[in-house]
C-alpha cells in the first residue's frame, strides 16, 4: 500500500474488457477509495458506436493501461498482460468477467491465486446469456456453436467463481446467476448500473416545431438486432391502428433492413438511424413512452436515460434494469418475444395522460440510476469484505 492523501489505500488492480466512456466516473469514485489501476483489454468493439476520447482519461485520477492484443474469433488475447504484474504489488485484483477477455481473466486468476491476493469478480452475466433462442436468425452450425460455447462458459465460470473471495453483480439478476452456481450469498454484492449525468444534452427543439408535434411518440433508442425484440415492438405498433401516434426507432445494426422491410405499410414508423449526443437528446425529449422489448440485456442503459428525459418505460423480464421499474409507477414490465403485451402496455399509456404524467415524475426522480457512488457502493464493499478476508 502506498499513502495518498496522508492515508494508505489499497493497491488495486483492476481488469476491464473495453474502455467504455460511461465507467470512467465511477473508476473515479472508485480511486477515492483505493489506489487504482485500469488495465483495458482493448480500446472498442465494432458494435459499440460511441465515440472514445483518451483525452478523458488524462486527468481522471488513476493510472490506466490499454493493452496490446490480437484476436482469435471472439476472444482478446492480451499477449503483454503478463509483464504488466511485476511492474507493480497489488493488494487485490478485480476482473470484469466477459466471455471475450476470458484468458486474461484467467491469467489473473492464476496470478492472484499463485501469490495469495484477493480476488473479486465483476460479473454482467444472466442464466440466458448466449441460449441459443436469443439468436433466432442462427443456422444450424452456429446454433451448435452456441450450445457447446455455452456449456464451456459455464463450466468456466462455475471454476472461477469457486475461486474468487468476493463477487459482484451488476444487477439483482446477475446477482441470482451468480448464486445459481453454488456461491454462498455472503461472498455476492450487487448494486445498480448507472449513466452518470454528464452524458446527458439538454434537448433545443422544442416539440411543437417538428414533425411530431400532433403525435404521441413511442421510442426506441439502441442496437439493431434480433435478440433485441424491435420486431415485436413494430407488430404490437401495427396492430394498434393509431394515428394519433408514431414509432421512432433510433440505431442501427444488422437488422436494420429487416424492420425497414416488416415497418413498410406505416406511415407512422420512423428510422433515424443511430444518434448521438445533441439528436439523441432531441428523440428523448420528443418522446411520449420509452420501450425496450429485448430478449436478453445484462443491464440496458436506454433505460437510465429514458428515466433521466422523464420517460414511461415499457420493457421485459429480460432486462436487468428491470428491478428499477416499478408496476404501475414509472412504467410496466412484460413478457419478452410477446408482442401482445407491449401492445396492451402501449394501449394503457397512450389512452391515460394523467398516467403518463405520474409515470413521469416518477421516472425523472430516481436519482441513483445517475450517481456514480451508487455505481461504486457495490465494488467499495465487495472489495473490504475481500481484503478483510
Amino acid at each position: 500500500m502506498r499513502k495518498i492523501n496522508g492515508q494508505k489505500k489499497p493497491r488495486i488492480f483492476l481488469l476491464h474488457n473495453i474502455i467504455a466512456p460511461y465507467r470512467l466516473p465511477i473508476f473515479k469514485e472508485l480511486n477515492k477509495h483505493f489506489d487504482l489501476d485500469v488495465f483495458f483489454c482493448k480500446c472498442t468493439t465494432k458494435d459499440r458506436k460511441w465515440k472514445v476520447s483518451l483525452k478523458s482519461y488524462k486527468d481522471c485520477g488513476f493510472k490506466w493501461v490499454l493493452l496490446k492484443v490480437f484476436n482469435i474469433w471472439i476472444f482478446m488475447i492480451n499477449y503483454t498482460l503478463p509483464f504488466k504484474f511485476f511492474s507493480k504489488k497489488y493488494d487485490l485484483y478485480l476482473v470484469n468477467d466477459n466471455a471475450s477477455n476470458v484468458f486474461s481473466t484467467f491469467v489473473v486468476m492464476l496470478y492472484a491465486k499463485l501469490f495469495r491476493k484477493p480476488l473479486v469478480i465483476w460479473s454482467e452475466a444472466l442464466k440466458i446469456e448466449y441460449s441459443v433462442g436469443l439468436y433466432p436468425e442462427a443456422g444450424i452450425i452456429k446454433r451448435m456453436l452456441l450450445r457447446v460455447f455455452s456449456k464451456f462458459v459455464r463450466l468456466y465460470r462455475q471454476f472461477l467463481y469457486s475461486y474468487s473471495d468476493a463477487l459482484v453483480g451488476y444487477s439483482q439478476m446477475a446477482k441470482e446467476t451468480i448464486l445459481g452456481y453454488g456461491i454462498p450469498d455472503k461472498k455476492v454484492f450487487y448494486g445498480i448500473q448507472i449513466m452518470p449525468p454528464e452524458f446527458f444534452k439538454k434537448s433545443l427543439i422544442k416539440k411543437d416545431d417538428t414533425t411530431f408535434k400532433d403525435k404521441k411518440v413511442i421510442l426506441y433508442m439502441g442496437y439493431l438486432r434480433a435478440a433485441k425484440g424491435i420486431q415485436y415492438l413494430i407488430k404490437a405498433f401495427m396492430e394498434l391502428k393509431r394515428e394519433d401516434a408514431c414509432l421512432v426507432i433510433a440505431g442501427s445494426g444488422p437488422d436494420e433492413d429487416r424492420l425497414k422491410s416488416l415497418a413498410q405499410g406505416s406511415n407512422n414508423i420512423y428510422f433515424p438511424g443511430h444518434v448521438s449526443g445533441q439528436e439523441k437528446a432531441k428523440y428523448y425529449s420528443l418522446a411520449d413512452i420509452f420501450v425496450l422489448p429485448t430478449f436478453y440485456d445484462s443491464w440496458g442503459l436506454v433505460i437510465n436515460e429514458a428515466m433521466y428525459y422523464g420517460l414511461p418505460i415499457i420493457l421485459t423480464y429480460e432486462a436487468g434494469s428491470s428491478q428499477m421499474i416499478k408496476e404501475n409507477k414509472n412504467g410496466f414490465v412484460v413478457e419478452a418475444k410477446s408482442s401482445n403485451s407491449l401492445r396492451q402496455a402501449i394501449f394503457k399509456l397512450l389512452k391515460d395522460d394523467k398516467m403518463r404524467t405520474e409515470m413521469s415524475g416518477i421516472s425523472a426522480k430516481y436519482k441513483d440510476a445517475w450517481r456514480a457512488e451508487v455505481g461504486a457502493n457495490p465494488f467499495v464493499d465487495a472489495i473490504n469484505y475481500a481484503l478483510s478476508k
